[in-house]
């Protein structure tokens, strides 16, 4: 599955919906109802991001791999929203 984390702005769900979450399907052990599991690289709806990227010296977004063409990627765009 990769990195995971839990996604706070979801809420609480059922031990099995937290299960599942992982990508497992069944299990004998009792998962406890909590926040939902998601990939690393999910972008949620709820995030914002304001920073102005482009103001950050051209090396450094080279190592980040934030350079595409010799400019600034453009954010994603593929954001989701989360449920509440």
């Amino acid at each position: 599955m990769g990195n995971v984390g839990q996604c706070l702005a979801a809420g609480i769900v059922s031990g099995t919906d937290v299960m599942l979450s992982l990508g497992i399907d069944q299990s004998t052990y009792a998962f406890k109802p909590g926040p939902p599991y998601t990939r690393g690289y999910d972008h949620c709806g709820l995030f914002k991001d304001d920073f102005d990227w482009s103001s950050l010296d051209a090396g450094y977004l080279a190592r980040i791999g934030a350079m595409g063409d010799g400019k600034v990627k453009d954010k994603p765009s593929h954001v989701r929203e989360c449920k509440r």
